[in-house]
């Protein structure tokens, strides 16, 4: 009799006992189910576009992969238009732009989507000996009629008595475009007034530095003691500095955003980079190179 009741109650501690590890193999699979559900499997990061945006994602991509061995980002300029196409077209995984994305653009690559990082302006750039000469500030009308070649010589917006030489940037360049928008009412607008145009940020540079009569455009993040920004009189007859607080509070009328540009919703690995980048470290990084965060 003892025996058929030990032979009772046997099944029903087997019954427990395989329930019990079936529930824990259910358990671990659902565990690991979730740690692998949005794996980052990818290693390479393919970025390129704006010369302005460049340098930050040079920066924070220096920062990603110290603090995730194995992973490769490269990081190239060539204009925001090598941006939008090469994201547009997945030759990269991420495009840098220095203004909004065009309608053209949407209408022959409606998936792409751009990512706000950080604001700069566009200054009107000259070399430092012109400044102190005179040329401290100049209307969008003067500025326009420098452009159109209305206006050739120094001495007519108040600097000495020497023919000017405007630089204009190539046209597909995110900060052209942002400066021909608001100065010239177009960003396919003509420049006859222009001795030539300029590409990289450097060139620019370069370029009005060595001139004492020349001018062009150039990012607010890369001005420097012998290239300095004119004041832009606003219609009030304010001028106002191409300055960081005045991007910022959105006084100064010559702005743009800076974005990084993905071939729909970012994913994986590009996500991931891009929330580095929205992160207050990389936020920091902004400020490093004279943009405004977003978060201003």
């Amino acid at each position: 009799m003892k025996q058929y009741k030990r032979n009772q109650r046997q099944p029903q501690r087997t019954r427990t006992h395989w329930s019990m590890i079936l529930l824990a193999l259910g358990l671990l699979t659902i565990l690991f189910a979730c740690q692998t559900e949005s794996p980052i499997t990818e290693t390479r990061l393919k970025i390129a576009g704006s010369t302005t945006v460049e340098p930050v994602a040079l920066e924070a991509a220096k920062l990603y992969m110290a603090a995730h061995p194995g992973v490769e980002i490269t990081v190239r300029g060539g204009g925001t238009s090598i941006g939008v196409q090469g994201a547009g077209n997945a030759a990269i995984d991420i495009g840098g732009a220095s203004r909004d994305l065009k309608a053209s653009e949407l209408e022959e690559w409606p998936d792409l989507v751009s990512t706000i990082i950080g604001r700069d302006g566009v200054a009107v750039v000259i070399n430092r000996s012109l400044y102190e000469a005179g040329v401290t500030q100049l209307t969008v009308g003067e500025v326009a009629g420098i452009w159109r070649g209305e206006i050739v010589n120094w001495q007519e917006v108040g600097g000495p008595d020497a023919a000017i030489q405007a630089y204009d940037k190539e046209l597909g360049r995110g900060t052209r475009d942002t400066f021909a928008l608001v100065i010239l009412g177009g960003a396919d607008e003509p420049a006859p007034g222009t001795i030539g145009s300029l590409g990289e940020n450097e060139t620019v540079l370069a370029t009005i530095s060595e001139n004492e009569w020349a001018v062009s455009m150039l990012s607010t993040g890369w001005l420097t003691e012998d290239v300095v920004g004119v004041a832009i009189v606003d219609e009030n007859g304010q001028a106002i500095e191409p300055t960081n607080e005045n991007v910022a509070n959105g006084s100064y009328p010559i702005t743009r955003n800076l974005s990084l540009i993905t071939q729909g919703a970012p994913e994986g690995l590009a996500a991931d980079f891009i929330a580095f980048v929205l992160s207050p470290e990389g936020q920091a990084l902004m400020n490093q190179h004279s943009y405004t965060p977003i978060a201003q």
